[in-house]
């Protein structure tokens, strides 16, 4: 059997502003290194082999506190990182809203029609990550693996995990910055999910002051 463990990134400073991050390289703010440090010490009980990471920085710097607290490096794996949402990125959800009123509908409604403009369509974020995800559980079979990536990759995987039909992939509910989602693979490759998202450990700093 093969652990799979899901670690969305610490909160960033689009996260703070509501801004459609996509593909830039949107920063934790103080608050999202407070996540990621007490992700690290949540992740010390799983005995992981290998660390992967969208290679974008808010992810990235996620992962550093757990690599440096087992002593593991940071492997960097495009197929993690976030939708590409085109004309969207950068943008503020209302200003989303007011100029591409009709695809902004598929974000909080039918999410498996999604395509940002001149971005990438929800159909393949989800065969882009859940591949991945799956050659990278192939690689390293019998072993434990933490990857450090996004919201719609979280959802996307969540979506696989349950056996919920990419169609229904509306209905499913991604997890808070910093959650950490585990997940099995059998010789097969076939995958279960073991924990939805939790953000138990995080109880402490997010009770900070928002940005703090």
């Amino acid at each position: 059997m093969t652990t799979v463990i899901f670690i969305r990134h610490g909160q960033s400073d689009c996260n703070l502003t509501r801004h459609f991050a996509g593909q830039i390289d949107a920063k934790l703010t103080d608050l999202g290194r407070a996540q990621a440090q007490s992700a690290a010490k949540a992740l010390q009980k799983f005995p992981i082999t290998r660390i992967y990471a969208s290679p974008l920085s808010r992810a990235t710097n996620t992962a550093k506190p757990t690599a440096e607290l087992l002593g593991l490096e940071i492997t960097p794996e495009p197929g993690l990182c976030e939708i590409a949402a085109g004309a969207w990125e950068g943008l503020s959800y209302e200003e989303i809203a007011e100029k591409y009123p009709e695809e902004f509908d598929h974000l909080h409604g039918d999410v498996s029609l999604l395509q940002p403009p001149n971005g990438e369509s929800m159909r393949h974020l989800f065969d882009r990550v859940t591949t991945c995800v799956a050659r990278l559980a192939a690689e390293n079979r019998g072993g434990c693996i933490a990857l450090f990536s996004h919201a719609m990759p979280l959802r996307s995987m969540i979506c696989l995990w349950n056996g919920i039909p990419f169609s229904e992939i509306g209905t499913v509910h991604g997890g808070p910055n910093a959650s950490i989602t585990v997940a099995e693979y059998d010789d097969d490759l076939n995958c279960h999910i073991v924990q939805m998202p939790d953000s138990s450990h995080l109880e402490t700093v997010t009770a900070l002051p928002m940005g703090l």
